[in-house]
């Protein structure tokens, strides 16, 4: 999802923070896409890692980190605009 506006400058320093060592993003990246300002959430995966229960729990740790993040950027950042990321909620 975009930030709000007045709520971009506290939330860009937390998405570095969650980027480093992928320790918020459950071992995905995090991005703003420059034209529309969304923040972005991608992984990776080799093909030869993409067994069926290898790729569920793959998934099921990107889907916590897709929710979390757009939960996070959906809420109102100002009353945790000095609140970093739990490091250990998406660790992979």
């Amino acid at each position: 999802g975009e930030p709000a506006p007045e709520h971009a400058s506290a939330l860009y320093p937390q998405l570095l923070q969650a980027n480093h060592l992928w320790a918020g993003t459950g071992g995905a990246t995090l991005s703003v896409h420059p034209p529309s300002g969304e923040v972005i959430l991608m992984g990776r995966l080799p093909l030869e890692r993409l067994q069926a229960e290898h790729f569920v729990q793959v998934l099921d740790v990107f889907t916590d980190a897709a929710v979390y993040w757009r939960d996070r950027i959906r809420t109102d950042l100002t009353t945790r605009a000095n609140a970093a990321p739990d490091p250990n909620h998406l660790a992979a």
